[in-house]
């Protein structure tokens, strides 16, 4: 399964700051090998951000 792929909200499972941070980092790593574009990096690291936090 890939790591970054949707799955199923888990009720009560909240994302911490730091792996909001690492996920971040991630998606940059895949920008920066052309795996992503500026745009889909974008619209991912705001999914990112709206996440809610513990």
């Amino acid at each position: 399964m890939d790591a970054l792929a949707p799955e199923t909200p888990i009720a009560g499972l909240r994302i911490s700051d730091a792996d909001r941070e690492r996920l971040v980092q991630i998606l940059g790593t895949h920008v920066g090998a052309g795996r992503l574009t500026l745009t889909e990096f974008d619209d991912r690291v705001a999914q990112v951000y709206r996440a809610v936090t513990e």
